[in-house]
């Protein structure tokens, strides 16, 4: 009938857009590669992305990383390469830093779930617990030894 055949032309268009779509990325991110920037400008550009949007709790690494135009385990590969730890670790590494930093100095007397979303964890507990492994004591703990 005439509606199965309009319903299977619209997938066909979606298909091919979608087609379309890869391609260019494709075609991206082979002209990036052969303009000699290759990976230290697409790690450089992660990690310039990572140091500007830390501490913010709707930043994502991973579907940040996915939106380029390159394989999710080539950029992985070559953050590590490049900077000694993956994109996820590195971002781990400057939110707990942050979170150091604000518990050594806590003027404004901010509570654990504050300086936990103000370092980019929307979750008191999952930044406790990601505290704790990175540091080896708890934020409460760490706070009471430098107030001490």
């Amino acid at each position: 009938t005439f509606a199965e055949i309009g319903r299977f032309n619209n997938r066909a268009i979606k298909k091919r857009a979608l087609i379309v779509k890869s391609l260019c990325a494709l075609l991206v991110a082979y002209f990036v590669c052969l303009s000699g920037e290759g990976d230290q400008s697409v790690v450089g550009t992660i990690k310039a992305v990572i140091d500007e949007n830390y501490f913010r709790t709707s930043f994502k690494i991973d579907e940040y990383l996915k939106s380029l135009p390159f394989s999710y385990d080539y950029l992985r590969k070559a953050f590590k390469k490049e900077i000694g730890t993956s994109p996820l670790e590195y971002l781990t590494i400057r939110r707990i830093d942050l979170a150091k930093s604000m518990l050594s100095s806590n003027p404004k007397g901010y509570s654990i779930g504050e300086i936990a979303e103000k370092c980019g964890y929307s979750d008191a507990l999952y930044f406790s617990r990601v505290f704790k492994k990175c540091v080896g004591v708890s934020p409460r703990a760490y706070l009471n030894d430098k107030c001490e």
